[in-house]
């Protein structure tokens, strides 16, 4: 599907790229769908020691130093103890997601940007403004259009697909001209919402279930805490919150924990949903000119190339 993109232009003459408003629906799970109505004291008390068990060991020490799942370790650990503020990356850790994206053809990552460039050439072609600010606006059909955000998903196996997975990117710029050169300065900005998928009827959404290796996990894991909830299941009366089995290939002795688990702490007040938020490095191309490198902006890495 060929990608669709507009442009809006954002008021104010100042040269500064303009951040994108966050998605008006953060897509959270009424936190009363991830505990039944009527769950005892005891069975309450059971699931929060286990789900405090396994978000505190995956967003432990060793968690977050992981090579490959240390990014997530640390959601899990800023789940527990961040309060609900946003957790944000730093521009090489946002240029490193891009360089993730996984996309039939040329990534997002990279076609956002070209065509996003293209149509700001277009627009600054056509008035009198020597400054204008834009963000890029989906106009596609999926369910971002008619926002700045664009879905996209980290290759699978990535570190940024354990932390991130699929997650939103959004283009904004400015462009400023002299005479008949137009330089456009741009960089990309990325969303994602680090919460847990319940249906309003009680059943965890299709996938919503992770299964990890017991090996070496189980020596850090407290069984016991986690055993005890074996019995335990969401509202639908059908779908434990926690269970023993094979892995992904059908074969590895595993944890696999429902979504609704971590839920549940945010349900009990322990952990709190919060909002993955970053802007890569500025970007620029200057078109209709030879003239030397613009200056960088201070506290960012500037790219170009002329043309």
């Amino acid at each position: 599907m060929a990608l669709s993109v507009g442009l809006d232009v954002i008021a104010g003459s100042q040269a500064s790229i303009p951040r994108p408003p966050k998605p008006a629906d953060n897509g959270d799970t009424p936190v009363s769908d991830y505990v039944p109505k009527g769950m005892s004291a005891d069975d309450r008390k059971a699931l929060r020691e286990a789900g405090r068990e396994w978000v505190g060991t995956l967003g432990g020490f060793f968690g977050r130093n992981h090579p490959t799942k240390g990014q997530a370790g640390q959601n899990m650990s800023h789940f527990l103890g961040g309060g609900g503020k946003d957790r944000s990356f730093s521009a090489p850790e946002v240029d490193e997601m891009m360089g993730s994206l996984n996309a039939p053809g040329k990534s997002v990552a990279t076609t956002l940007p070209e065509k996003f460039v293209e149509l700001v050439h277009q627009d600054m072609q056509g008035g009198t403004a020597t400054i204008k600010r834009y963000l890029a606006r989906n106009t596609g059909s999926s369910v971002n259009a008619g926002t700045n955000w664009f879905g996209v998903t980290a290759e699978t196996g990535s570190k940024w697909f354990y932390a991130v997975g699929s997650f939103l990117m959004a283009c904004g710029g400015y462009a400023v001209r002299q005479g008949k050169v137009i330089t456009i300065f741009y960089r990309i900005f990325i969303y994602d919402r680090y919460n847990w998928d319940v249906e309003s009827n009680g059943v965890t959404k299709q996938g919503k279930e992770t299964a990890v290796p017991e090996s070496p996990l189980s020596i850090l894991l407290d069984d016991d805490k986690m055993d005890a909830i074996q019995g335990l299941t969401l509202p639908n009366g059908t779908q434990p919150y926690f269970r023993r089995g094979k892995g992904y290939d059908g074969k590895t002795d595993s944890y696999i924990v429902n979504d609704a688990l971590m839920g549940a702490l945010v349900e009990s007040g322990d952990a709190k949903n919060f909002d993955m938020v970053g802007a890569g490095s500025v970007h620029w191309v200057r078109i209709g000119s030879n003239l030397p490198d613009p200056a960088p902006q201070p506290g960012v890495r500037s790219e170009g190339t002329v043309r």
